[in-house]
């Protein structure tokens, strides 16, 4: 078992999963502290400088951004969403998760403070990434999943899960896609069932390399033993939600990644992919988990870029392939100039970001290889 983070005492480890590890403060059930790690889920043995810490710092800036109705209110003046479909937008704007809940309250999340090893509150501050940072937050409680086996095939019950002043895990995994920039697993389903396609909504037939007409849902189970595929019926049922609650995350789901599409843009970066989990507590929905890049698909002048969820959402196949031709480019050197570029990016301090993008795409290209 891992030791607890240094000057943090009295921390207890609740789970420890691709790159980043949740504590719990001794005595403070309603708390979690996220420890992001400096090591890639895909190379436990690339160490890249400062990557926790610029995760952890990108999270409190960007969940900060969510709670400020001000941040919605400015969302629908994009330039950058006039590349959607307006019918579809407009539709966003009329319901009511963004003209009443969001534009004039923010976005619940369970982000409290970021801080330093001492449990010290520190600012939202680009250069503050140089000290160990982490991120507090509301701790959510996960619902029992037990499986069953019938006749030959495996089910899950789930008991809901209740504990006094902790939210309830919405067990769901929630992607949002703009479109597919790449041969990964959503390509894979999409070219095995034409039909799967117009389940989604999609009016045309998706192309590598094209961006839909709007962006599209999918759901997994999140606590199960395999990530599984859920449809709108399976995901509904699981999530213990109301369906009008459920309709409700669904929008809030497009409205965050309508946000971080917007925010991209101004740097020259396509998003095409975003993970967002959420919890429920008296109030209503609120947004967990993490939202800084490596939960998103993005890319520079046509590259994809190489977070986490860029190499998760390949099939093991695609993805020894892809990590395979970075190679030696795929370096902490390389990293540590990528998550630093972001960084940047995402904080508004454009200048050098484009050339250092570029830079980084030479290596990361298939021509390069």
């Amino acid at each position: 078992m891992p030791d607890p983070p240094p000057a943090l005492e009295n921390l207890s480890l609740l789970s420890s999963h691709r790159s980043k590890r949740l504590w719990q403060p001794q005595g403070l059930e309603t708390l979690v502290i996220f420890e992001y790690l400096d090591c890639p889920a895909y190379n436990q043995q690339l160490a890249v400088p400062g990557k926790g810490s610029r995760l952890a710092l990108l999270d409190a800036f960007l969940f900060e951004k969510l709670q400020s109705a001000r941040t919605w209110a400015a969302l629908p003046h994009s330039p950058a969403l006039s590349t959607l479909a307006s019918s579809w937008l407009d539709r966003r704007w009329s319901h009511l998760t963004f003209s009443h809940l969001l534009s004039e309250h923010g976005l619940p999340t369970h982000y409290r403070h970021l801080i330093d090893g001492t449990g010290r509150h520190i600012a939202c501050k680009q250069q503050f990434w140089q000290q160990k940072l982490f991120v507090e937050a509301r701790r959510a409680a996960c619902p029992v999943v037990r499986p069953y086996s019938i006749g030959s095939e495996q089910v899950y019950f789930y008991d809901s899960a209740t504990s006094n002043g902790v939210m309830r895990l919405i067990p769901l995994e929630v992607i949002v896609y703009f479109g597919l920039c790449q041969r990964n697993s959503f390509s894979e389903r999409l070219q095995a069932d034409r039909s799967y396609a117009q389940l989604l909504g999609l009016r045309r037939r998706p192309e590598i390399g094209k961006c839909f007409e709007y962006p599209v849902l999918e759901f997994f189970a999140s606590t199960e033993a395999e990530r599984r595929l859920l449809s709108l019926q399976e995901a509904l049922l699981i999530s213990s939600l109301p369906p009008g609650q459920f309709e409700e995350l669904i929008e809030t789901a497009y409205m965050i990644s309508l946000f971080l599409f917007a925010m991209y843009s101004q740097s020259l970066i396509d998003l095409w992919a975003a993970r967002l989990e959420f919890a429920v507590d008296r109030k209503g929905l609120v947004l967990i988990g993490s939202i800084n890049p490596d939960e998103q698909v993005i890319s520079f002048a046509g590259t994809v870029l190489p977070t986490e969820l860029a190499v998760a959402g390949l099939t093991r196949a695609l993805a020894e392939g892809t990590l395979e031709q970075f190679g030696e480019h795929l370096s902490a050197e390389a990293l540590e100039l990528l998550y630093d570029s972001l960084s940047s990016a995402i904080f508004g301090n454009e200048a050098n970001t484009p050339e250092n993008l570029r830079s980084l795409c030479q290596l990361f290209s298939p021509t390069s290889a």
